[in-house]
């Protein structure tokens, strides 16, 4: 007798699900970029999950750009990535006076250490 496969189950899904990939390939990269072991990994992947929002699109981004860019110090990077997508619609204009402030001295500090970076 000939077996034959559905084609539902012969073609794989066109949009794989992101919560998914961020668990296996993302858990892979952290164990790369880390040397940490599975467990530690998703531990760390749930905490990222967390400043994320549980955006798993933004946590699996910054993993990918931290595996090209092969941070020193991979997990404060991927924080600051993580910080860097989730805030990306962020607009200073709808700060308070004293949150603004806060902002313009915080933009202030980063400029200061980029010139310190490059000189």
């Amino acid at each position: 007798m000939l077996r034959t496969t559905s084609p539902a189950t012969a073609v794989a899904p066109l949009f794989p699900d992101i919560r998914q990939q961020l668990w296996s390939e993302g858990r892979s990269i952290l164990r790369d970029l880390t040397g940490q072991l599975n467990g530690q990994a998703g531990k760390q992947i749930g905490a990222f999950l967390k400043r994320a929002n549980g955006d798993c699109a933004i946590v699996l981004d910054a993993l990918r750009a931290a595996q090209r860019e092969g941070p020193h110090e991979p997990v404060p990077w991927v924080i600051a990535a993580i910080q860097a997508r989730s805030h990306a619609g962020f607009d200073p204009n709808k700060l308070s006076g004293q949150q603004r402030a806060m902002w313009n001295l915080d933009q202030e500090r980063k400029a200061l250490m980029a010139q310190e970076c490059t000189a």
